[in-house]
């Protein structure tokens, strides 16, 4: 981002729910330019390299990640924003949706492993139970609050979706999620 010119510290870092994996796609066929397949190539070893190294019972990402000139890794807190730069928060909430768009619209196999990983992890944490959907998260899958709200459980839906392994846990997402007042977690 521009948060990053002219920083050396945070030059080798990112958002990783600047990760568009669908998007790199469609602007690699639209230019005709193969950097953009080069790039989707390399968000997706980002993304693979952290949730392996990272998060390897969650798959959850971090909202920044540093490192991309060697190694990625979740970035310290006080990165750029605050406490949470370096777990799930307010930033990498967009990953499942992202991650999901690209595995729903091109069938690819690293976006769908991604966003199966996330969904499994879910279920498990939740007891299939909707309801306990929370976040932020710690990368270990520890939740930060003890509330929920649709800014988490709406990406997660969509991983779930995704992912196509568990129709009932679906099912009782979007319920919560139709059933919930906006503003009304």
């Amino acid at each position: 981002g521009d948060w990053a010119l002219g920083d050396s510290a945070r030059a080798m870092g990112t958002r990783t729910s600047d990760q568009i994996p669908a998007f790199f796609r469609v602007f690699a066929t639209a230019t005709n330019d193969a950097t953009w397949r080069t790039v989707r190539d390399r968000s997706y070893r980002i993304v693979n390299a952290l949730q392996t190294t990272y998060a390897p019972s969650t798959g959850l990402l971090p909202d920044f990640a540093v490192g991309l000139d060697g190694t990625p890794r979740p970035a310290n807190a006080g990165f750029l924003e605050g406490d949470n730069d370096g777990k799930y928060a307010w930033n990498a909430v967009r990953d499942p949706w992202r991650l999901s768009l690209d595995a729903l619209q091109t069938g690819d196999a690293r976006a769908k492993d991604a966003v199966t990983r996330i969904s499994r992890w879910l279920k498990s944490a939740t007891g299939g139970d909707a309801e306990k959907t929370r976040g932020p998260y710690a990368l270990n899958g520890q939740a930060l609050v003890d509330y929920s709200s649709l800014a988490f459980a709406a990406p997660f839906a969509v991983a779930v979706a995704a992912a196509g392994e568990d129709q009932a846990f679906l099912d009782a997402l979007w319920n919560r999620l139709k059933n919930r007042a906006i503003g009304g977690g």
